[in-house]
């Protein structure tokens, strides 16, 4: 899998011989008390909605039987004692936790980080406690690679994340460094079947894991399930858990569990093992415009809405007995969606970090850079106040139930409409280009046959935002990601799309989503459709507000605690250029 986020480039790949270690040193287990640096928006997971797939009530995957079966290259799921328990289960972390001084360190001075020797001792150490993790949690992938030292494994790394470091781990040809090709019948394969209320799950032994370390001290911290840790000041780090690590390792393990993401293996301390999936790119933010890759995001996007339900995703053993407040932030279904809670924890954090000190007040003849932005987050918070009050009073405004038919007055299509974009669904709320992978060679800008829809397959990824939310919402924070966001140039005028383009995007989506409506929408007169598609696009227009807020706080909150160098507060500008400009378009 190519993960990526937020960053100034394309996602690139980068891979390199790495030095071999002492193939007779023991393998060196990670402190498990260090603090890691704190988190940044950036992909987790990845998922490959099914147009096939069915759901029901969901489980955390079972622990998986890791002394092999009858074809020596498959792991099949069991309850068998001799089972590793951290293998497809969400719920239990492995004991380790990678350094992320190391990692910073390869990532700073390239694969091989051969200049300094202490910097070749950290990353041997790094490739020594993937090993220990490896076989903690898929010990078959070692024993079917015949892979007995760290020496043996090929780490490489993969740029462009912004929070998490990215490795992918492969079997090394001793010889010649050379990856060997899984027979035939082992490619990847993730089936699920269900017998009762155990569910069986069958996973071929992968040639490629994916390594994601987080950037967020969250996971070092199991006992706690609460959503948010308490943000913490000193006169040198800010720390703030801007993501519910197990949430979203509970969502991608539950998804993988139903064959709808790649094979999701387990979790150390900082961190989660996942299959890496091959010939995949990220999309680029003008494709998204694209006819037909343009109508199967809206495909996609319409079943993910349908995932799962608001038991599914806060029951945590997925048998109606999982704690759900224990990650729930106190929305829920019916206070309009997670992300009102959500955003106003990161304004009342961004707005003690960013509090005016007597220095900065007695420095009249020169603004302090930290005052500026503290007239900023008093207008965003004032902004993000009228924003809240009016989405959540109108929320509350149509509620009459419309049934629109081929003969409904024009004020029962518009509420039957807003009704539908107000649905609290299972959102991704980050679908932007670089969390869409195009899955090649399905799909070549060359390839005449592309008019063949069949051709184009994409997996939705990171599920860091990932909750219950209005629909509209959802789509609306899709819209402005056409727009070039990632380099910090969007041009809203041209990229926003168009009503052309809104309303074949919103009828794909509505025919994956909602078939029933789908089908009134075809009974409808012209100008009943015209109406409704209208209706929406207003809707929508709307709620693209809270996107252009909510990751406007969410970088100022970055710009004080990520390592990462990228420009958070440009960032910060050009969502708040964003909201003024749709305010006045929408809100007129």
């Amino acid at each position: 899998m190519v993960a990526c986020s937020r960053i100034i480039s394309n996602t690139s790949r980068h891979s390199a011989s790495s030095s071999p270690t002492n193939s007779n040193s023991s393998p060196t287990i990670a402190c498990r008390s260090f603090t890691p640096p704190p988190s940044s928006r950036n992909t987790n997971g990845a998922i490959a909605v099914a147009e096939n797939a069915t759901f029901t009530s969901s489980s955390i995957p079972p622990v998986v039987d890791g002394t092999g079966s009858d074809d020596d290259n498959k792991v099949h799921s069991s309850s068998s004692s001799s089972s590793s328990p951290y293998l497809h289960n969400a719920t239990l972390v492995a004991p380790f936790a990678i350094p992320l001084d190391a990692c910073q360190k390869n990532v700073d001075n390239g694969r091989q980080p051969h200049h300094h020797h202490h910097q070749q001792e950290a990353w041997l150490h790094v490739e020594e406690i993937i090993f220990n993790i490896l076989q903690e949690i898929i010990p078959t992938f070692l024993s079917f690679w015949h892979i007995d030292a760290p020496s043996q494994l090929l780490v490489c790394t993969l740029q462009g994340g912004l929070s998490n470091h990215l490795y992918t781990v492969q079997p090394r040809n001793n010889k010649e460094g050379v990856v060997p090709s899984l027979p035939s019948s082992s490619s990847s394969d993730v089936t699920g079947t269900t017998t009762g209320t155990t569910t069986k799950t069958t996973t071929s032994v992968p040639s490629s894991i994916l390594v994601r370390i987080h950037e967020d001290a969250a996971l070092l911290h199991v006992e706690d399930t609460t959503h948010q840790h308490s943000p913490t000041t000193t006169t040198t780090n800010y720390h703030y858990d801007l993501v519910n690590r197990c949430t979203e390792n509970h969502i991608s393990a539950v998804l993988s569990s139903k064959g709808m993401a790649p094979t999701y293996f387990g979790r150390f301390q900082n961190g989660r093992l996942e299959e890496f999936c091959e010939n995949a790119r990220p999309l680029k933010h003008y494709e998204m415009k694209e006819p037909f890759i343009c109508k199967e995001i809206a495909r996609q996007l319409g079943k993910f809405h349908t995932l799962l339900s608001f038991g599914d995703l806060y029951d945590l053993d997925g048998n109606g007995n999982g704690n759900g407040n224990e990650i729930h932030n106190g929305s829920g279904d019916s206070g309009g969606g997670d992300v009102w809670t959500r955003v106003d924890e990161w304004l009342q954090v961004a707005t003690e970090w960013y509090a005016i000190t007597e220095k900065d007040n007695d420095d009249c003849n020169n603004i302090s850079p930290q005052s500026q932005i503290a007239a900023s987050l008093k207008e965003l918070s004032q902004e993000w106040s009228w924003l809240k009050d009016e989405l959540l009073e109108t929320k509350h405004k149509c509620t009459t139930t419309a049934t629109a038919t081929a003969t409904s007055p024009p004020c029962s299509v518009q509420i039957l409409a807003r009704n539908y974009c107000r649905d609290i669904v299972f959102t991704h709320m980050d679908c932007q280009s670089l969390n869409i992978l195009l899955m090649q060679p399905k799909y070549d800008n060359n390839n005449s046959d592309n008019n063949n829809n069949s051709l184009i397959q994409l997996q939705f990824i990171d599920f860091e935002y990932a909750g219950m939310n209005p629909r509209a919402a959802d789509i609306g924070n899709t819209f402005c990601e056409f727009c070039d966001m990632n380099n910090l140039i969007p041009d809203y005028t041209t990229e926003y799309p168009c009503n052309s383009i809104q309303d074949m995007f919103l009828q794909s989506y509505i025919a994956a989503n909602d078939p029933a409506l789908d089908n009134t929408l075809k009974g409808m007169t012209q100008s009943d459709r015209d109406l409704f598609l209208s209706t929406m696009r207003q809707e929508i227009g709307k709620y693209s507000l809270i996107s252009h807020l909510g990751w406007a706080v969410w970088s100022l909150i970055q710009n004080k605690q990520s390592s990462i160098d990228f420009d958070y507060i440009r960032y910060a500008e050009i969502r708040m250029d964003g909201y003024r400009m749709f305010k006045k378009i929408f809100w007129s």
